[in-house]
Formats: structure tokens, sequence, C-alpha cells
């Protein structure tokens, strides 16, 4: 039996990529607890460690298939390490903070790494791209590799997702039931809009079919009054 807490389970995967980069060890302490005290805070109920970690479970199942998996790794440990359900700005944020990891931590570093880690937690504000917008067609670049593993929670089984959408509830309690109702359909259902909601062959294959069945469920129940 797995007994591993998401906090180990995160911070062993934390040290091990800053290990194979070369990030001098009281530096990877030290902003380990940056991390580990952002993801948790108390107005988090689904972007947590455990959150982390089902990403990075995700991203080690389909490791053979990354170029550059310590970027990957790096877009999952920073994409939401800024997250204020009240903002718009999460994203720019948490890129900001991963290149001011990146200064300190990865001196070395091609400035096209750092670019390219910024501009995917980026994506996440949208998760939309030509890809998601082309009916059959499929990517295999890591951005989307990355992308998918952010989604995958669409497409678990329905006790898990439902868990999913009401931790999502929990972090907007600040909104008014019917506002948040109809704001989290319209959200929904521009994902089912979606020719795609996954981007890699491996990823929509496992989950496209129970995500749209999710979100429909979850429209249905929104609706209900």
């Amino acid at each position: 039996m797995d007994t591993i807490t998401d906090q180990e389970s995160v911070r062993n995967q934390w040290q091990d990529v800053c290990f194979k980069c070369s990030v001098e060890s009281t530096l990877c302490e030290r902003w380990w607890s940056v991390l580990e005290a952002n993801y948790s805070e108390e107005r988090r109920h689904y972007h947590t460690l455990h959150h982390i970690r089902k990403m990075n479970e995700a991203v080690s199942s389909v490791a053979s298939n990354l170029k550059r998996p310590d970027l990957v790794y790096w877009s999952v440990f920073f994409h939401d390490i800024i997250y204020d359900p009240k903002s718009s700005k999460n994203e720019e944020e948490s890129a900001k903070v991963f290149e001011e990891f990146a200064a300190e931590c990865l001196p070395e570093a091609p400035t096209c790494d750092i670019t390219d880690v910024s501009n995917w937690i980026l994506m996440t504000r949208s998760h939309i791209t030509h890809i998601h917008l082309t009916p059959n067609k499929f990517a295999n670049e890591d951005k989307y590799y990355f992308l998918d593993a952010d989604m995958e929670v669409l497409g678990w089984a329905n006790p898990e997702y439902d868990e999913y959408a009401n931790q999502i509830r929990s972090e907007y309690t600040h909104v008014a039931e019917k506002t948040f109702r109809e704001r989290r359909s319209k959200v929904l259902k521009s994902f089912l809009k979606l020719p795609n909601i996954y981007a890699t062959k491996i990823f929509r294959d496992k989950y496209e079919a129970q995500a749209r069945s999710n979100l429909q469920r979850e429209i249905d129940r929104l609706g209900e009054s």
C-alpha cells in the first residue's frame, strides 16, 4: 500500500529535478519551502500539492515521449504557485516567480528554455490552442503533454471528478451561488464546444470521452434550481 504523502511525493520529485539540473542544494531546499508554503495556502482546495502530485504522475507516465522532461516538470511545479481566485493575473505572476527561481538557480540555462517554461505556464490561462480547435489533429510537443496533464482531472472517474468540482466551488466561496453556476457553466460549455479537449493522442484516447461526460454532468447539475 502506498502511504507516501502528497508533500513527500512532490518534494521527492522536486529534489530529483533540482539534482538533475544541478541546482545547488541549499537553493533547492529554500525554494522547496516557497513551493510548499504557496501550495498549502488555506484558501486552496484543489490547487494544492495533491494537484501537483497528480500532474507529476501524469507527466511521468508519458516521460518517454518528452524531449525535455525537466522543462515540463518546472512548468508543473510553478504553474499554480500563485493562485488567488479573485485575481485574473495568476498565470503571469506564476511565470514571474519561475523566472525569479531560474535567475537564481538555473543561471546557465539557455534563455529559450526559461522562455518556454514561462510561455507554457501562460498557456494555462485558456488551455486552448490551434490543436484543440482542429478536428482530428494531434500534437506531440512537450508543452501539450504539460497542458494535457493539467487537464487530466476532467477525465477522471465520476467520484474523483465530482470531488474536484466541489473543491473548485470551495475556492470560490466569495462568489454568490447563482453567479458561480452561470460562470462555471459558461467555462465548461466552452470546453465541450472544442473539437479536442486533449491535444495528445495518449491523453485523448484515455480521457476525452469521460471528460465530455463529466462536463455535461456538471453542467446539468449547475443548471438545477
